[in-house]
């Protein structure tokens, strides 16, 4: 699993080569319905399609399957955030923010879920730097800016060449 921050669109040659991957990993499912790794690979094509409804089936599947597999919660918030990000562009009231100002306890579900994800990722993986940081910047966006520096804090102890950590 590569990790980066840099997304861009795919090539339709790229995006037919992961609906074949999609396809050929229905197949696999079907065989071994509970099998985590193969769940894991097709959310992941899934979502580099956009097909996030998708996606989040197999993560919730996977999860439930072993709960004790953090990229398996890491990959889910990320979705989650992807699928709040693309329902408020589809909103009538998209010039308006997506982050609602931070206030006692995070403002909806589905925020909720996104940060539970996050920390279910720093509780099983505690020096895995990606999950502090991503913490903090959903933090950072909800304007509870004490939390984030807290959890940049923490990604920069465990690993203190993390720039973007320091930056942010």
């Amino acid at each position: 699993l590569l990790l980066t921050n840099d997304e861009r669109a795919l090539a339709e040659h790229e995006v037919v080569r992961h609906f074949a991957s999609v396809d050929s990993l229905s197949s696999s499912i079907a065989v071994a319905p509970a099998d985590v790794q193969l769940r894991l690979k097709r959310a992941l094509d899934y979502y580099l399609v956009q097909e996030l409804d998708e996606a989040m089936r197999d993560l919730d599947l996977a999860v439930a399957e072993a709960p004790d597999m953090w990229v398996l919660y890491f990959v889910r918030a990320f979705v989650r955030y992807k699928q709040l990000e693309a329902r408020h562009i589809n909103e009538e009231n998209a010039e308006e923010s997506l982050y609602p100002k931070y206030v006692s306890g995070l403002p909806d579900i589905d925020f909720r879920n996104v940060k539970d994800d996050l920390d279910k990722v720093v509780e099983l993986m505690p020096d895995f730097e990606y999950g502090f940081f991503n913490r903090a910047n959903l933090l950072m966006e909800l304007s509870d800016f004490k939390g984030a520096v807290v959890d940049y804090s923490a990604a920069i102890k465990i690993n203190p060449q993390f720039a973007e950590a320091y930056f942010n």
